[in-house]
């Protein structure tokens, strides 16, 4: 990933930094690493140990397919996502810095210092027949070198919303959270200048659970040096008593603005009326800076 050579332009870094020591684990299933293989050759080399999967597979058709996994590779712990945007249809996609139904984002990044990155660049991703497996190949971009990846994954079969007819499945399919979608509008002011914007989707699944996705992109200045960026941030969290109550989960690709607003590692609240809700979360950094949002939501 570029970066400015400026001083002022570590800020960026220290964001991305402090985003990822306030990370936490997807609220999803982990599964065993049955149908799982990884392996890495270019500014990275070797294969894939100590794989642990987590997936996020929808329990309806027409939600998305997320695919994540960490592991270890020459002695470093690595952290692999692969988004795939609803509807997660059987089917090859191209890679892509944007989800969408014919691309499929990829991220690749070490979990001990999340500021170095590599993202989707060439290459694509395949998902299978029963929409919780596939593959993944292709050339990613960002810290230094490029590398290349081809992956398999397989992720568990999801619950039913639906259920049979037995009472804890009839209880969690009145707990299914409904799905969302919303708009991202993200400032930086102060020594360093931005805007970006895009688009939040959120999925619902049983016992009032939420997961979805901010994508946006835009341009950063800083000291004269103009930056596009472009990326996005898992969320997760639930949708209770009329209330959507977020994290951040993972950051993919360059992106200031809004995990700018989230770096505080708080839970994004938003209280939803009649179908739709906002918020305005901001965060001014150590530099000055300050990170403004407005997200929209409108429940589908």
């Amino acid at each position: 990933m570029t970066r400015p050579g400026t001083p002022r332009a570590l800020v960026l870094v220290v964001v991305v930094v402090v985003l990822g020591a306030s990370l936490g684990r997807l609220g999803t299933a982990s599964a065993a690493a049955a149908g799982w293989s990884i392996s890495i050759s270019g500014a990275l080399d070797g294969t894939a140990k100590q794989v642990e999967p987590q997936c996020l597979v929808s329990p309806t058709d027409d939600g998305p397919l997320i695919s994540r996994a960490t592991f270890k590779l020459g002695g470093r712990r690595l952290r692999v996502s692969m988004y795939f945007a609803a509807p997660a249809d059987p089917g090859s996609r191209a890679f892509g810095q944007t989800p969408g139904p014919s691309t499929v984002v990829v991220a690749l990044s070490d979990v001990s210092n999340q500021s170095v990155t590599w993202t989707s660049a060439t290459g694509s991703g395949a998902i299978n027949d029963d929409r919780r497996s596939g593959t993944v190949q292709g050339t990613l971009v960002g810290a230094g070198d490029e590398v290349q990846m081809d992956a398999t994954f397989a992720c568990p079969k999801p619950r039913s919303s639906s259920g049979d007819s037995g009472a804890d499945d009839r209880s969690e399919a009145a707990e299914f959270a409904p799905g969302f979608e919303g708009t991202v509008e993200a400032t930086t002011s102060g020594h360093c200048t931005g805007t970006e914007t895009g688009t939040l989707d959120l999925f619902g699944f049983v016992k009032g659970k939420v997961f979805g996705a901010i994508f946006a992109e835009g341009s950063y200045t800083c000291e004269g040096i103009t930056v596009p960026t472009s990326g996005g941030l898992l969320l997760s969290g639930s949708f209770k008593d009329n209330t959507l109550r977020l994290g951040v989960d993972e950051l993919l690709g360059l992106l200031l603005a809004p995990p700018g607003c989230l770096v505080g590692g708080e839970r994004l609240t938003i209280h939803v009326r009649r179908g739709a809700g906002s918020a305005t979360p901001a965060y001014t950094a150590p530099s000055g800076d300050v990170y403004k949002c407005t997200i929209t939501v409108q429940q589908e």
